[in-house]
């Protein structure tokens, strides 16, 4: 389905309407297939008010007159009001004091009984985009942040059993060529194995390159489960990889069982497992899934062996020799590698033995200074400044180490990095925020912490962090008003 604009250009939608027309008189094959793909025939009486119907039907309407009546209302002061509202309840944020009473805001409030009635009114209205964001029911109701697990739950089935698109999904915000569907919402934001089960009966598809992975970042393994149970596929998901980001070898084993080999697996899985710091288990069980130990990244042109000498994985090293991976380990790979394992005297070495070292060094060797400092391994971080690391260097989301310090509560990397000489105001490419709104908004949303969120953000307030709004975990949000106090 394609998706309106909030500020759609009717004129450009009509032109749209008779580009269409001309196209399927003059017999083009991609025209004749949209009409097609919609139902309709291009037969010899194809006309104007077909091809505009053509167009709706793309967006979801079933006439021309509905698009046109949707698209004037989304250009009112009441559209605005209740766009807010809807954008809210997706985002988690608080709800206004008195929402507009509507079918879109009755699905994320949760209320069933107002979308009975609606349905009763209208019931073609069960499939049809509506509300100021112009998606249909169902995803208001799978993706809002405001309603229980419960009351999503009778609201689905009530649409379900009314006619909804099990498989119906939205763009994602960030990156508008994925699309997220309503399952990813039962399982990656609600974890609600209840829900997806109640979406799958219904025909949604568990192979929608979203579900698998993102039902990963849950513990319990129930959706992972359910999601396997009714045919979601491994490979090519980068599930494999997910799951490797936390210490969770039970997830991984319930994956890997389901794989059953990775040996044409394009995810790398074993320098994910590196990077991440899993256990040599871990590597080992990777191996014994068939995970090519020679495989050689194209963005880097590293193999797992050499990544395993530069993150001072001295054991995963032996491991993979043991196991067939033959590339020759370089010098600058060994230097690296000395200073991942904090040990500066063996860094200073090799420096001594190789002077030109450290110029050969680029944009890449330099990120594994934030690497560091995201996975709050202070040892290396120190080994990374006393060998020159740059301070500016950047790493997830654009962060400088202290963003990715900050962001994972690694108090102790904080304060090596901050007495280095780190910017305390620098600005993260991608969220243009400060390191102290990293560690705020890791207090609350982290998945992954590594330390203490009161003693970095004291670190960071000691060291002149601005506090510029109030937010984080309550322990963060006293501090912080502390310091507004002070």
């Amino acid at each position: 389905m394609r998706f309106l604009s909030d500020r759609p250009n009717l004129a450009a939608l009509k032109r749209e309407g008779h580009e269409l027309l001309r196209a399927v008189r003059d017999g083009d094959a991609g025209a004749v297939a949209r009409v097609s793909a919609v139902g309709r025939q291009p037969g010899r009486n194809f006309g104007l008010l077909d091809a505009l119907k053509v167009v709706a039907r793309e967006h979801g309407f079933d006439s021309w007159q509905r698009l046109r009546r949707h698209a004037a209302f989304l250009l009112t002061p009441e559209a605005d009001r209740e766009r807010e509202a809807l954008r809210a309840a997706l985002d988690g944020l608080p709800a206004p004091e008195e929402p507009p009473r509507t079918l879109a805001v009755a699905c994320v409030l949760g209320d069933s009984e107002e979308i009975g009635r609606a349905l009763q009114r209208e019931p073609k209205a069960v499939g049809r985009p509506c509300g100021a964001l112009s998606l249909p029911p169902l995803v208001y109701v799978c993706f809002s942040r405001w309603s229980s697990n419960e009351a999503a739950r009778r609201c689905a089935r009530l649409l379900l059993e009314a006619g909804a698109d099990p498989n119906a999904h939205k763009l994602w915000e960030w990156n508008e060529q994925t699309r997220l569907s309503v399952l990813y919402a039962a399982v990656g934001l609600r974890n609600d194995p209840e829900l997806a089960r109640m979406l799958l009966d219904a025909g949604a598809d568990p192979n929608d390159n979203e579900s698998l992975y993102h039902s990963c970042e849950h513990r319990d393994h129930a959706c992972t489960r359910l999601l396997l149970q009714r045919g979601a596929r491994v490979a090519g998901t980068n599930a494999v990889c997910r799951m490797l980001d936390y210490d969770d070898p039970e997830g991984l084993e319930l994956l890997l069982q389901s794989a059953g080999s990775l040996r044409d697996d394009p995810s790398f899985p074993i320098h994910h497992a590196l990077e991440n710091g899993r256990s040599l288990a871990v590597v080992e069980r990777l191996l014994q899934a068939k995970a090519d130990p020679n495989a050689v990244r194209p963005h880097d042109g590293l193999g797992a062996l050499r990544l395993a000498v530069r993150l001072g994985r001295d054991d995963a090293a032996e491991l993979l020799r043991s196991n067939g991976a033959a590339e020759e380990v370089r010098p600058e790979d060994r230097f690296l590698g000395a200073c991942s394992k904090g040990d500066v005297l063996l860094a200073e070495s090799l420096l001594r033995d190789q002077p030109g070292l450290r110029e050969s060094l680029g944009e890449r060797e330099w990120r594994m200074l934030p690497d560091a400092a995201f996975r709050g391994r202070s040892a290396a971080v120190r080994a990374f400044l006393a060998m020159g690391w740059p301070l500016d260097s950047r790493g997830v989301d654009g962060g400088t180490p202290l963003h990715c310090a900050s962001w994972v509560g690694a108090a102790d990397c904080v304060r090596a990095l901050l007495e280095a000489g780190a910017d305390v105001h620098a600005r993260g490419d991608h969220h243009d925020s400060t390191p102290l709104h990293w560690a705020c908004h890791g207090s609350e949303n982290c998945p992954h912490p590594v330390g203490s969120y009161a003693d970095t953000v004291r670190a960071l307030l000691e060291a002149g962090a601005r506090v510029e709004r109030v937010e984080g975990s309550e322990e963060v949000r006293r501090l912080l008003q502390s310091a507004l106090g002070s």
